[in-house]
């Protein structure tokens, strides 16, 4: 559990700073951005409830 915890966290945080930084980057394809920024936050959600399930059962 414990050598997986940073690989999770990591793939959480650059999701989020990739939400961030791509509304900077593609000022001009606002229609593009929501797209990426609608799958990169499922992307997140998903990797955050895979994480909170190992957790859960580390703790069971």
């Amino acid at each position: 559990m414990r050598n997986h915890f940073p690989f999770f966290f990591n793939v959480f945080f650059l999701t989020n700073f990739f939400i961030v930084t791509i509304p900077k980057i593609f000022k001009r394809w606002k229609n593009f951005y929501f797209g990426i920024g609608y799958i990169l936050k499922f992307f997140s959600f998903f990797f955050f409830f895979y994480f909170f399930s190992f957790f859960i059962s580390y703790i069971l």
